[in-house]
């Protein structure tokens, strides 16, 4: 699965596909739509094409911060995070149920 993106000024655009060219083409579809919905002009995409981030969403060992990459190292499916944490809590994790 692969996430591509698009932010501008005013609106944040996901999409997804199956590889990185199904999820620009669902991206440009989600302009066109967004720009007849909006008026927005349908070649801004186009213009600002290198502004578009792609990502594959398959690797689940791998986090995201402001676009970049972000190994995670020790990511374990059968290993609770909250363990390492001393007291084992967090207040993000503390709803996260890890089965």
């Amino acid at each position: 699965m692969f996430l591509a993106e698009f932010d501008t000024p005013n609106h944040s655009l996901q999409a997804y596909g199956n590889d990185e060219r199904e999820a620009v083409l669902a991206l440009d579809l989600l302009w066109q739509e967004h720009a007849r919905r909006t008026g927005a002009d349908p070649r801004y995409l186009t213009v600002y094409a290198e502004d578009v981030q792609v990502r594959d969403l398959s690797d689940t060992s791998v986090g995201w911060v402001d676009g970049q990459p972000v190994r995670l190292p020790g990511l374990d499916r059968d290993h609770d995070p909250r363990a390492d944490m001393g007291d084992g809590k967090s207040p993000v994790l503390d709803f996260v149920t890890v089965e």
